[in-house]
């Protein structure tokens, strides 16, 4: 029986009694590992006592067919996908079963284009990487990393594995991600709403990931796609006096203008925040931009 047989004759009768997608989830899981560790053996059975009367050369091209026909099988089992366009590689990684993970990879570098499955999207565009990484499944997403799983693939609000690590606070799976050596877009891509990942660690408020993701490849003063918004205007606004510290002390542009035209230190006297707005202004001043800083709130609506 293949996958998507078993799903339709084992999976969905259970719905009644697991109401829980994830008790379904472990099922499949389940049901995939079974098939994958116990199809049968091409040195078992009658034809190994042939096998083993015959010259040399033929014992070893019978063998190489022996073993890429349990390949097949084992590949046939693993690409087909369900109704929720999940591949049993998904769902292995949406549970970090890591056992499940390691078999279908063993296949998949077997197989022409396996990579293809190492990065198929679902439904809703997410990678099993991306799976992995929501979850903070560190064992399973180091185990796709080496496997070369692509980090720039998206999902359906744009977001790559770096958002979704930032966003989930998946500090384990962020720094496997940073160890390995990635394009720059990865680091500064915007999701659909405009955000960089810079955005949404300020959002979140963890200077940890903060400080990774300055030690990556990020450009620091990346505007958002909304209001033209940097990182430091997110963290002012927020009067986030520790990630501003940093942000500033990496570079940050402390007069970069919004879309609206104003800068961090135009948004923290406007938010009253007098003391975060007095330690951006003994900052260093670039004469060209002086008249920018005169702005007032009715000047400028500003509403990240």
């Amino acid at each position: 029986m293949n996958y998507r047989g078993y799903k339709k004759q084992f999976i969905i009768p259970t719905m009644a009694k697991h109401n829980n997608p994830r008790s379904n989830r472990e099922l499949e899981a389940a049901y995939v590992m079974s098939e994958l560790s116990n199809q049968p053996s091409a040195t078992n059975g009658p034809s190994q006592n042939i096998s083993a009367k015959l010259p040399p050369k033929k014992r070893k091209l019978q063998d190489e067919d022996r073993s890429s026909l349990e390949i097949k099988e084992k590949f046939d089992t693993i690409k087909t996908s369900d109704e929720d366009g999940d591949y049993p590689l998904h769902i292995a990684c949406s549970q970090g079963n890591v056992q499940v993970v390691s078999t279908i990879c063993d296949v998949l570098r077997k197989v022409p284009k396996g990579s293809d499955l190492l990065n198929a999207l679902n439904k809703d565009k997410q990678t099993p990487i991306i799976l992995a990484t929501t979850l903070n499944e560190y064992e399973t997403v180091r185990l796709l990393l080496k496997e070369g799983a692509d980090c720039s693939l998206r999902d359906t609000k744009g977001r790559n594995v770096v958002h979704i690590a930032v966003k989930y606070k998946a500090i384990k799976c962020l720094e496997l991600i940073c160890d390995k050596k990635h394009n720059e877009d990865i680091w500064n891509v915007t999701d659909y709403e405009g955000l960089t990942p810079l955005h949404y660690a300020v959002l979140g408020g963890d200077s940890k990931i903060v400080d990774l993701l300055i030690k990556s490849k990020v450009r620091i003063d990346a505007p958002d796609g909304k209001s033209g918004l940097s990182a430091l205007s997110y963290a002012v606004d927020r009067d986030q006096k520790g990630i501003c510290s940093a942000l500033v002390s990496n570079g940050a542009d402390i007069h970069q203008q919004c879309f609206y035209g104003m800068t961090p230190i135009q948004i923290a006297n406007n938010n009253g925040y007098r003391e975060l707005a007095s330690t951006l202004a003994s900052q260093p001043i670039d004469g060209s931009i002086k008249k920018a800083t005169g702005l007032n709130k009715q000047d400028a609506h500003f509403n990240p």
